[in-house]
């Protein structure tokens, strides 16, 4: 599971004590070499996986004690240990597409929200979803949240928010709820899904390099499964070159798309036609033109 990494030494005099500690964020089966810089002496080796950034260690996260001596010299070059963290719980977990949508001041920023589980079970009784921002960037548009995939309960609901995500910063909450909790059915589709579109507008006072947080939380989970959701940080850019939204200035197909459009082909084909990126978050003529009428 993604989080951040927590590697310390300690020693039988101060158990609690974190000495030459490293932390790092790391990523789902990924292995990392870190080093510590500790002093003579004794010591003993710790690291956990903080899985909800609450940096401390939770019940069930994945926890690593070397409990061999380890004997550190004047002149002792560094030993070489190996720790494996493994997670045995169960998650739902939400991410975005694309991983990091580019914030434009005074424009529309738009992205997928996409479901999985860690075991791929796809027969579950829902989701209940949050997502948290700061309406001083963002402000739900009047495209707001569509593409939403069925098992939905209820109307989305966007409100003040009270701090579930610990973030000061943020102080609007979409809800979201999916729900199946006759049939435990949900949501019977192959995973990784999508959930839904959100589409926001950038506010056009904020400045380039400015940095604003989106963060999710749940409100409930079903029986046995944990949450998961990395924050999706933003830095306010201005107008960008990725036409098509998939994370890459192409010449190839954002340059061939404002080419096209300031040629006068704004319909159709004579638009798009092999020049959509793969991954693309916007695929469809009007999209396109939308997002280049925005900036030029």
């Amino acid at each position: 599971m993604p989080g951040t990494l927590h590697v310390w030494a300690y020693t039988d005099a101060a158990p609690d004590d974190h000495v030459g500690e490293i932390i790092q964020s790391i990523q789902a089966n990924e292995t990392l070499d870190v080093t510590l810089n500790l002093p003579e002496g004794t010591y003993f080796l710790k690291s956990y996986i903080d899985t909800n950034d609450n940096n401390s260690l939770d019940p069930g996260e994945p926890v690593c004690t070397h409990e061999t001596t380890i004997v550190i010299g004047e002149n002792d070059y560094p030993d070489i240990i190996a720790c494996e963290l493994s997670d045995l719980r169960t998650y739902q977990i939400i991410s975005t597409k694309p991983e990091q949508p580019k914030a434009i001041v005074g424009r529309q920023l738009s992205f997928d929200l996409k479901y999985t589980t860690t075991d791929n079970n796809n027969m579950l009784s829902g989701i209940g979803l949050r997502i948290h921002y700061d309406s001083n960037f963002l402000s739900i548009n009047s495209a707001g949240i569509n593409q939403i995939l069925t098992g939905i309960a209820g109307d989305p609901l966007i409100k003040d928010e009270d701090i579930e995500d610990g973030d000061l910063n943020t102080d609007k909450v979409i809800v979201l709820f999916w729900s199946d909790p006759l049939n435990a059915k949900w949501p019977s589709v192959t995973l990784p899904t999508t959930l839904c579109k959100l589409n926001f507008d950038v506010n056009s006072e904020k400045i380039r390099e400015e940095k604003s947080t989106i963060h999710f939380t749940s409100s409930t989970n079903p029986s046995g499964y944990m949450f998961y959701a990395a924050p999706l940080q933003l830095t306010l850019r201005d107008f960008c070159l990725d036409i098509d939204g998939n994370g890459i200035e192409d010449a190839l197909t954002d340059g061939l798309l404002i080419l096209r459009y300031l040629a006068g082909l704004t319909e159709g084909n004579s638009l798009i036609g092999n020049a959509i990126g793969s991954n693309s978050i916007r695929e469809y003529d009007n999209e396109i033109a939308e997002y280049i009428q925005s900036g030029y």
